[in-house]
């Protein structure tokens, strides 16, 4: 009977934690972009906004931004959502990331190399029409789902087209099944993996270089829609002509007054000039004069996201056959500018930073400062005829991991859900809040507030002058403080934040505590002396601790925080 008893307990705590668990693994397949097939060695994960490191199961599922890294003598084997199979050697970290206006799977190889298996692709069924129902399976492609592209740091491969097995060694250079459809880029142009003298020597970048001709532009894709053929011209049109009776011919004056009549004869009107009609041409137009971009990883880690420019005033207007739209862009104060051929969207005009590799500097990359112009050039591409707007747009590029102490403004409070893109934010002209993060690296937890707002700045830690702000507490220190009065603003930071501790007074006021505040040494200090117990304060006896030992059990049995002034509770954790 107590063995059954055992057993039984033993089951009910093994439902508990699986009942426990379940959600969280629900929540996490969403929009999954791979799992976790297979681990051997020392395997760790690190999620999107964490900055910790934890080991991986298998099973697990990677969404956008996640990273994966395997240690020495390590191995590890992602199943994608499209079929295809990631191979993880050791000493290797990758991110995944999806792309949201160009559907597509972008891998960055943060260090080591990679393999890609197509194998476990399924070639897709045909129509009813067909007679067996299904046609015969090709080489199964990565194309058939989700493109995949792997982005270095100086160069992008396109398995778009990839067939059976493709490899990138760390220092080794690249391999593949059929490297006939393997496309390599970089800042000049793409080659065929096939075209490349030794692919898998470890100079892949220098012979991309000279694979390239310096003319070669990078290439550009465009989607046109297939137009039906022109008509055949209509056959020309015979008109009759009747015969017409020619007068005979006048004969020549020679008298004195049929000479003096001849000179009278008003002179035959000459034809009017017909002028050519100007061609009508809108530019397109950026809506900013200034913007900042922040991405949510380093900016060496974002070359495939895209960086979108609204536009603004009226809808651009030229002939497409002889026009392409534009955007010239070129480092502030240095560089020769360089051309990237876009469409306008939905959404604006975007660029790529991989498309600007040739412009940018190997590292270094926070606070730099691009100039960018919207315009037309003809489709010749003869760069002598461009055509800008007059307006140009200051583009800063900045990242959310900044690791220092920072006071944040905000115009517009509100959270939106995080993703994987940029978050942009227009020139900041009158902030309603005011944030002061006095903890590095706090900047990445307040995420959804900084997509939500209509504009934010980041300056240097300012000093909080206001004994009404409102401080949040986690732990034995103060992390944030803000200024604002709008309870709702303060509520959701609560549940974003998730201090400890929050009162509203002077930060000067906070003592410490949870182990940080020695009772003996401050309890006699002159000046009164509070204590936070749930959501009160109370002013301490100081009679009552006039030993050590009444003092440690204090401590023990409370714990509490201690102030030195009288402040308002507004939340505690305890």
């Amino acid at each position: 009977m107590p063995r059954r008893m055992l057993l039984l307990w033993l089951l009910a705590i093994g439902l508990s934690i699986a009942w426990i668990a379940w959600p969280d693994q629900l929540e996490r397949k969403e929009g999954a972009l791979a799992n976790i097939a297979s681990i051997q060695g020392n395997v760790s994960i690190r999620p999107a906004g964490s900055f910790s490191w934890s080991s991986a199961r298998v099973g697990s599922h990677l969404l956008a931004l996640d990273a994966i890294a395997t240690g020495a003598q390590s191995r590890a084997e992602l199943l994608l959502e499209n079929g295809a199979t990631i191979v993880l050697p050791e000493d290797t970290q990758i991110k995944l990331q999806a792309q949201t206006i160009i559907p597509g799977m972008t891998i960055s190889l943060i260090k080591g190399g990679l393999e890609v298996q197509a194998d476990g692709i399924i070639a897709e069924e045909v129509s009813a029409s067909d007679k067996k129902g299904k046609r015969p399976k090709a080489a199964p492609t990565v194309a058939a789902a989700k493109p995949i592209t792997i982005q270095t740091k100086r160069y992008s491969v396109d398995l778009s087209r990839l067939e059976g097995q493709f490899r990138l060694q760390a220092n080794a250079g690249a391999e593949a099944s059929k490297p006939e459809t393997i496309r390599v880029q970089n800042s000049k142009g793409a080659v065929s993996l096939a075209q490349l003298d030794d692919s898998a020597a470890p100079n892949l970048d220098e012979q991309l270089d000279e694979s390239i001709p310096e003319t070669q532009a990078a290439p550009i894709m465009e989607v046109k829609p297939q137009l039906p053929p022109p008509p055949p011209p209509p056959p020309p049109v015979v008109k009759k002509v009747e015969a017409v009776k020619v007068p005979e011919p006048t004969p020549a004056p020679t008298t004195d007054a049929e000479l003096e009549l001849m000179d009278e004869t008003p002179a035959p009107e000459t034809l009017p000039l017909v002028e050519e009609t100007p061609e009508e041409l809108v530019l397109p137009k950026l809506k900013d004069s200034q913007v900042t971009f922040w991405s949510v990883d380093a900016i060496e880690e974002s070359y495939e996201i895209p960086l979108v420019l609204p536009l603004t005033g009226p809808k651009p207007v030229f002939n497409s056959n002889r026009w392409q739209s534009i955007l010239r862009i070129s480092l502030r104060g240095a560089g020769k500018p360089i051309i990237v051929k876009r469409e306008p969207g939905a959404l604006g005009m975007f660029f790529y930073l991989r498309e600007l590799q040739s412009l940018l500097p190997q590292k270094n990359l926070e606070g730099l400062q691009l100039i960018v112009e919207s315009g037309l050039m003809r489709k010749d591409d003869d760069e002598s005829e461009v055509r800008v707007t007059n307006l140009k747009t200051q583009v800063t590029l900045r990242s959310l991991k900044t690791p220092q102490a920072l006071t944040l403004q905000i115009d517009g409070w509100r959270f939106v859900e995080p993703t994987d893109q940029w978050i942009r934010s227009p020139l900041l002209t009158q902030p309603d809040a005011m944030l002061h993060l006095w903890e590095p690296m706090m900047l990445p937890e307040l995420e959804g507030y900084l997509r939500g707002a209509k504009a934010f700045a980041v300056l240097p830690l300012q000093a909080v002058s206001s004994l009404s702000a409102v401080q949040f507490v986690r732990g034995k220190s103060i992390v944030a403080s803000t200024d604002s009065t709008d309870e709702k603003f303060i509520k959701s930071l609560i549940k974003r934040l998730r201090p400890d501790l929050v009162y509203r007074g002077s930060p000067q006021a906070f003592l410490g505590g949870k182990g940080s505040f020695d009772l003996n040494k401050e309890g006699s200090r002159s000046g009164d002396l509070y204590y936070v117990r749930r959501m009160s304060l109370l002013k301490m006896d100081r009679n009552l601790f006039k030993t050590h030992s009444a003092a440690r059990a204090f401590i023990r049995n409370f714990d509490p925080y201690f102030m030195s002034l009288p402040v308002t509770i507004i939340y505690n954790k305890d």
